[in-house]
């Protein structure tokens, strides 16, 4: 039965969000950093400098440029509902949904094979949802797969980052949401306020311009899929300029 289930999840994922109700099995966790002494709490949100972010709030000046930063358990904090104690200084930070969307795709399919098995930080594609994601086809390909996953049952590196930061709520309530293409200048004042280490770029995944990974048809694709990130968090722009550069391609 359940050798089945994965046959027809590979074409059909609705059978694993089937399957995750009948077995009781629910969506990711949200993960934070946490430190207990000032109050300072951050949400990760996947391929938003979220290693770096960690590497500086942990002061882990030993730990080498690649995943081992994950398999620290100190300090960290999982749980399903938003932490929303008004106490603490909540913050985390957010990303072009387009370009993060290409960094996904080259880390997960590509750099980060190496680290599958080592640690349950690394999401593995022949693994999630059964293997529906398991082949690399190319990014159109992708996107067409990851358009296809509800929120609901996405693993965060796919789940919407406004239904990540704002859960069953109307607005994310954070006291600082920045954005990872102002990390050194935003992050700054926080680094320095509860004396963190100064930031550092982990884990760049290079595949030169990301927006040469786009047509016009997939850049409308990703906009439908995170119209609330795109419109909430100030990517608008960032979208029509996609799109124009994307016309002058054809």
């Amino acid at each position: 039965m359940i050798n089945r289930c994965k046959e027809a999840a590979k074409k059909f994922p609705v059978v694993w969000y089937v399957w995750y109700i009948v077995t009781g099995n629910t969506p990711e966790k949200r993960e934070y950093i946490v430190d207990e002494e000032q109050k300072v709490i951050y949400l990760m949100n996947s391929k938003a400098a979220c290693s770096s972010i960690k590497v500086s709030m942990l002061k882990r000046k030993d730990v080498p440029d690649d995943y081992s930063i994950h398999y620290i358990d100190d300090h960290s904090k999982m749980q399903q509902d938003l932490f929303s104690d008004d106490d603490w200084f909540k913050f985390t930070f957010v990303r072009n949904p387009f370009s993060r969307l290409v960094s996904c795709y080259e880390s997960k399919y590509h750099a980060d094979k190496k680290f599958v098995g080592k640690t349950k930080e690394v999401l593995d594609f022949d693994e999630y949802l059964g293997g529906y994601m398991k082949e690399d086809k190319g990014f159109p390909h992708f996107v067409d797969q990851v358009v296809k996953i509800p929120d609901r049952f996405a693993d965060r590196h796919f789940r919407s980052q406004y239904r990540l930061l704002a859960g069953k709520e109307k607005e994310p309530a954070f006291d600082f949401i920045g954005k990872m293409e102002n990390l050194e200048e935003e992050y700054r004042p926080i680094q320095e306020k509860y004396g963190f280490d100064p930031i550092k770029v982990y884990n760049r995944v290079e595949y030169g311009d990301w927006r040469d990974y786009y047509t016009e048809e997939l850049v409308r694709k990703v906009y439908r899929k995170y119209k609330k990130d795109v419109e909430f968090f100030g990517y608008g722009e960032d979208y029509r300029d996609l799109l124009a550069y994307c016309s002058q391609k054809r």
